[in-house]
C-alpha cells in the first residue's frame, strides 16, 4: 500500500477516533457515568482507537486554539466541533497529546472528566498534569505550556520582585519549564543567552501555531511592562539582558519577536527604540526578509528604525551595537537609499509598476490571466483531477483486470472527500463505484467503518450537512439500511432521530426485509417505528405481521399496527376495530377509537356516538369520549351532528365539570364538519351558549371565515 493511502487511512481513522471522543464527551456531560448511553459511547471510542493503533504506534495530535494537527497537517479544520474540542484542550495549556496502545477505558473516562471541569478549578488544584497524576492516567501523555502567565495583572506582579528582568524570568519558568527545583534555581540566575537556548529548545518541540502565540505573549509582556506606571524607567542593565536573551533565541523566533515588538506599539517608544538598538543589525534584515517571504506589511516602527540607521551620520555606541555585524551597516544604507531604485528594478518592469500605481488597476490581460490562475487554486482541484483520471482508467480496463490498486485509490479518494466535508465530490466517487462494480464488490468497498464515518458526519457537522449526507445515502442505498436502523433506535437527539427516519424512508423497498427481521425486538418503540416504516408495503407477509402485532402488549404498537391494516384496506381491519370498540378492555377500546377515522365502515360512526353517550356513576370516561369526538370530526359524518347538538344542550349533575370539557371539545371539533351544517350550530352557541361555551364557539367561527356557507 502506498504511503499516501496509508496516510489517508490514518487520518480517516484519527478523525473517527476524535469524533467518537467528542461524542463521548458530550454524553458524559449530559448523563451519569454509568448510564448505558455513556457506556456505549465509550465502547465505540475504544473500538475506533483499537483500529487506529493497530500498528503499535502511539497516536499523537498537536493542539492549537484554531484546531488539531496530525503529522503537522490540520485535522478536521472545517468541522466546528473539532475546533471547539481543540480550543478546550488549548485552554488547559495542552499543545500535544499522545494516546499509547496501553490506553484503558478508565483512563479515557478520567481524561474526559478532567477537561469537562472548569479550567480555573483545574489550575487552582495544580494544573492539568497534576490532575492526570491524581487520576492515574498513564497512557495519555501531554505537553503543556501556558503563555497566559505573561499577562500583566497587579496580583501577579505583586508576588515578584520589582526587577523587571526577574519578573520576566520567573514568569517564563512558570509557563514553559518543567524541571527539578535545583535546575530551576540555576536557570533563574543563569545568563540570558543560556536561558534563551533552553527556551528555544522547548519551542522547537511544539506546533508552529504555538510558537507564534508564545512570541506574541512575550513581546506584549515587554511592551506592557515598559508602559506600567509603577516602573519609572528601565535601566541599561535590564535592557542589555533582554536584548541578550532575544539575540540568543533561534533566528525565526527572533524575527517574530522583533516584528511583534514593532507592532505592539503605535509609535516609536523610548523602550522599543532602546531595546531594538541593542539587537544586532542583521536581525532587522532577517525580519524584513521574513515579511517578504511570508507576505504582509512591514511595521512602520521597523521602517523608521531602519531609515534612521541607514542615514545616521554620527557614530554612537547604540548605533555601533545595532550594526556591528559584518557588512550590516552597508546593507541597511543601500536598502533604504531612495536614489538606488534603478539598481534593483529593471526599466521595463519599473515602467509597468509606475503605470499600475498611477491608475490603481492591473492591465486587463493581467486580470484575465490572474482569473485563470485563480481557478487552478480552487478547493480540492487536484483531488478532482485524480478522481477523473481514476474514472477514465476504470472505463478503459475490463472488470477482471482491475487490481486492488484502483480500489484502494478510489476509496482513499472517497476518504479524502469525506475528511474535507466535500460531499458533492464524495457522492460522485460513490456513483463511480456503483456504476463500475457489481453489488457484491461495491458492498465490500462500502465497508461498515466507512458507512459509520458518513453517519458520524451528520452528528458532528449538524443540520447544515443533512441534505448532502442524505443524498449520499440515497445514492449508495442498501449498505446504509442496517446502520441507519441501529442509529435510529439508539439516538437520543430528536433532530437526528427524525433525520435517520427520513433517510430510511428515502430508501423505500430496501428497508422492508430488514424491518421485518426486527419486528420481534423487545423494545416497544423500536417495533412501533418499524411498523411505521412498513406502512408503505402491503404484501401478504407484511399484513400477516401486522395482524399479529395488533395484539402486542404495548398499546402504542397496537395502534400503529391497526393503522397499517386500515391503510392496506385489509378486510380483517374493520372487524378487529369494531370488536375492540365494543369490547370491555378500555385500553384497546381507546386505541380503536383513536384510529377509527381511517375506517369507512358505517357501523364505526354508530359505535363512536354510543361511546360519547355512555358513562356511569363512577366513571365518566372523558379521554375516551373526547377521542371519539375527534374521530367523528375526522370522518366528518353529518349524521353525527344531531347527537352532538343534543349533548351540547344538556347538562349533568354528576361529573358536571368533565361534561363541560366534553362540550368544549365538541365545539372545537365542529369546524371539521361540513360548514353549511356546523356554522348555524356554532352561531347559535356563540349567541346563547353562555360562558365559557360562547367564547369557544366564537373562536371556532373564526376558523370558518372564508369557508362558503
Amino acid at each position: 500500500m502506498s504511503a499516501s493511502i496509508e496516510s489517508s487511512i490514518k487520518r480517516r481513522q484519527g478523525a473517527t477516533f476524535v469524533a467518537e471522543l467528542i461524542i463521548f464527551r458530550r454524553h458524559l456531560l449530559s448523563y451519569p457515568a454509568t448510564h448505558p448511553v455513556v457506556t456505549t459511547a465509550l465502547q465505540k471510542t475504544m473500538a475506533g482507537f483499537a483500529q487506529l493503533i493497530a500498528d503499535g504506534k502511539a497516536f499523537t495530535l498537536g493542539v492549537a486554539r484554531q484546531g488539531l494537527l496530525l503529522q503537522n497537517e490540520a485535522l478536521g479544520a472545517e468541522i466546528e466541533k473539532f475546533r471547539n474540542f481543540a480550543a478546550t484542550l488549548s485552554s488547559f495549556g495542552i499543545i500535544t497529546i499522545s494516546f499509547s496502545e496501553e490506553l484503558q477505558p478508565e483512563e479515557l473516562n478520567a481524561f474526559i472528566a478532567i477537561i469537562n471541569r472548569p479550567r480555573n478549578e483545574v489550575w487552582e488544584n495544580g494544573g492539568i498534569k497534576q490532575a492526570f497524576e491524581k487520576s492515574g492516567i498513564h497512557s495519555i501523555k501531554i505537553h503543556v505550556i501556558d503563555p497566559s502567565v505573561f499577562t500583566l495583572t497587579d496580583d501577579l506582579v505583586a508576588g515578584y520582585s520589582a526587577d523587571p528582568w526577574d519578573i520576566f524570568v520567573r514568569k517564563l519558568l512558570d509557563g514553559y519549564f518543567s524541571v527539578s527545583p535545583e535546575r530551576l534555581m540555576q536557570l533563574i540566575s543563569a545568563p540570558p543567552a543560556e536561558l534563551a537556548e533552553e527556551f528555544g529548545a522547548i519551542l522547537a518541540e511544539i506546533p508552529e501555531e504555538e510558537h507564534q502565540q508564545s512570541i506574541r505573549s512575550l513581546a506584549d509582556f515587554f511592551v506592557g511592562l515598559a508602559n506600567r506606571e509603577e516602573i519609572s524607567g528601565l535601566q541599561d542593565d535590564m535592557l542589555d539582558k533582554i536584548a541578550s536573551f532575544i539575540a540568543g533565541i533561534p533566528s525565526n523566533l527572533r524575527c517574530d519577536f522583533i516584528l511583534n515588538i514593532c507592532r505592539a506599539s503605535e509609535s516609536m517608544t523610548g523602550f522599543s527604540e532602546q531595546l531594538l538598538q541593542r539587537i544586532p543589525g542583521d536581525a532587522f534584515l532577517e525580519a524584513m526578509q521574513s515579511v517578504a517571504t511570508h507576505g504582509g506589511n512591514i511595521p512602520e516602527m521597523l521602517l523608521k528604525l531602519m531609515q534612521r540607521l541607514s542615514t545616521q551620520s554620527v557614530s554612537t555606541p547604540d548605533l555601533d551595537a545595532a550594526i556591528s555585524s559584518p557588512g550590516g551597516a552597508e546593507k541597511v544604507r543601500v536598502l533604504f537609499r531612495e536614489s538606488a531604485v534603478e539598481e534593483f528594478v529593471p526599466p521595463a518592469y519599473q515602467k509597468t509598476l509606475m503605470a499600475i500605481l498611477a491608475t490603481d488597476t492591473l492591465p486587463a490581460e493581467s486580470m484575465h490571466a490572474l482569473g485563470e490562475l485563480n481557478k487552478t487554486l480552487e478547493y480540492d482541484r487536484l483531488e478532482s483531477k485524480v478522481g477523473d483520471i481514476i474514472s477514465e482508467i476504470i472505463r478503459e480496463i475490463p472488470v477482471g483486470e482491475r487490481g486492488d490498486g484502483i480500489r484502494n485509490n478510489l476509496m482513499g479518494l472517497a476518504s479524502h472527500h469525506l475528511m474535507n466535508g466535500d460531499f458533492n465530490s464524495l457522492e460522485t466517487t460513490c456513483r463511480v463505484i456503483l456504476d463500475e462494480w457489481n453489488d457484491l464488490e461495491s458492498a465490500a468497498l462500502f465497508d461498515p467503518g466507512f458507512i459509520q464515518e458518513i453517519l458520524d458526519a451528520a452528528s458532528i457537522l449538524g443540520r447544515d450537512k443533512f441534505q448532502d449526507i442524505r443524498s449520499i445515502i440515497c445514492t449508495v442505498g442498501h449498505p446504509f439500511v442496517v446502520p441507519l436502523m441501529d442509529r435510529l433506535f439508539t439516538e437520543d437527539n430528536r433532530s437526528l432521530r427524525r433525520f435517520w427516519f427520513d433517510c430510511l424512508s428515502d430508501l423505500g423497498e430496501m428497508t422492508r426485509n430488514a424491518a421485518l427481521e426486527r419486528l420481534d425486538d423487545e423494545r416497544w418503540f423500536v417495533v412501533r417505528n418499524l411498523i411505521i416504516m412498513l406502512r408503505a408495503f402491503n404484501d401478504q407477509e407484511v399484513q400477516r405481521q401486522m395482524r399479529r402485532l395488533v395484539n402486542h402488549p404495548n398499546s402504542k404498537v397496537c395502534k400503529e399496527a391497526m393503522k397499517n391494516l386500515l391503510s392496506y384496506g385489509d378486510p380483517a381491519a374493520d372487524k378487529l376495530l369494531l370488536q375492540d370498540m365494543e369490547g370491555s378492555d378500555t385500553e384497546r377500546k381507546l386505541v380503536a377509537v383513536q384510529v377509527a377515522e381511517m375506517s369507512s365502515n358505517p357501523k364505526v360512526v354508530d359505535n363512536l356516538l354510543a361511546i360519547i353517550e355512555s358513562g356511569g356513576i363512577r366513571e365518566y370516561g372523558l379521554e375516551l369520549k373526547i377521542s371519539a369526538v375527534q374521530a367523528l370530526a375526522g370522518i366528518g359524518s353529518p349524521q353525527a351532528l344531531p347527537k352532538l347538538k343534543e349533548i351540547l344542550s344538556t347538562g349533568r349533575w354528576l361529573h358536571s365539570g368533565k361534561h363541560v370539557q366534553l362540550k368544549i371539545a365538541i365545539i372545537r371539533a365542529l369546524p371539521r364538519f361540513p360548514a353549511p351544517l356546523s356554522r348555524p350550530l356554532l352561531e347559535e352557541i356563540a349567541a346563547k351558549g353562555g360562558k365559557p361555551l360562547a367564547s369557544v364557539a366564537s373562536e371556532a367561527l373564526k376558523g370558518l371565515q372564508g369557508v362558503a356557507p
